[in-house]
């Protein structure tokens, strides 16, 4: 087997005119986005059910049988008990960590305290 030998950068056949036109806009529209994360009380509860989502998604790949449903439920007071528990609560604990990782990322102090 050989090994893979990438292109030597910068690639010649990109056409980079049209890549910079599509960053300005992706950028701008980063920038809208932000605009009305700043005038939320809680811009948290935008993304909680997409990191929810991820969270389920992402334990199932690793074998969790728990849907986002019985998450819900559990989070809403409905607890469950033996292998159906701890597949919720390893979605719970997936979901906390994103969470501390987007923490981390917005305010890296935080990960020497």
């Amino acid at each position: 087997m050989e090994p893979y030998i990438p292109e030597s950068l910068p690639l010649p056949h990109l056409d980079h005119q049209r890549l910079f036109q599509a960053v300005g806009r992706a950028n701008a529209e980063l920038a809208r986005y932000d605009g009305l994360l700043q005038n939320l009380v809680n811009p948290t509860l935008l993304l909680s059910p997409l990191t929810r989502q991820e969270a389920e998604l992402s334990s199932r790949i690793e074998g969790t049988q728990a849907s986002l449903v019985e998450v819900l439920e559990h989070e809403a007071g409905d607890t469950k008990t033996g292998e159906k528990g701890e597949d919720i609560q390893e979605i719970i604990n997936y979901r906390q960590a994103l969470s501390l990782a987007q923490d981390v990322l917005v305010t890296p102090h935080l990960l020497w305290a």
